[in-house]
């Protein structure tokens, strides 16, 4: 299995692969996921979801969209991920928040998960962090939708 850099870019995906990328593409870019899972729409996500799985990059990619084949989402436990050139993982709850303050961004929901995680939401990054105490356990982002629930491509994401 190739390494990559985990280098995240809200709205966008991560460096070398974007949010609307077919499940061609990511097999390309990553090669074949180790495991497969579908997530149904009562579970977590609005729509059904095709999860894949590449536990040796500490990385799941998730599709949606027609036939499960268009990039919507990641997510990564990667120690070294990298978000606004910041080793997240690093980095306890307040650094994360004065980090993404630094960054004009402010929109912070909190909330306690059933399992027992806290979860920071940043709606304007589409971005969750999850916490077992203070230290930072997952992060998920996720493509960024208009009014009529649309994707918007990366090309016309803000943080590029």
């Amino acid at each position: 299995m190739k390494k990559i850099n985990i280098e995240i870019l809200p709205g966008i995906g991560i460096h070398g692969l974007k949010f609307g990328s077919t499940k061609q593409q990511v097999e390309i870019f990553l090669g074949l996921p180790d495991e497969r899972d579908t997530i149904d729409a009562e579970d977590e996500m609005l729509e059904e979801a095709t999860v894949w799985h590449y536990w040796d990059l500490y990385l799941s990619v998730f599709f949606s969209g027609d036939n499960h084949n268009q990039l919507v989402a990641f997510e990564t436990d990667h120690l070294e991920a990298v978000l606004f050139q910041k080793k997240i993982f690093k980095m306890n709850e307040k650094q994360l928040i004065d980090l993404l303050k630094e960054k004009k961004i402010y929109d912070l929901e909190e909330d306690t998960e059933p399992w027992g995680e806290k979860r920071l939401t940043f709606h304007d990054l589409g971005m969750d962090f999850y916490y077992d105490g203070n230290r930072l356990e997952t992060i998920n982002w996720s493509a960024w939708y208009d009014e009529n629930n649309k994707m918007v491509f990366p090309e016309q994401n803000a943080f590029n």
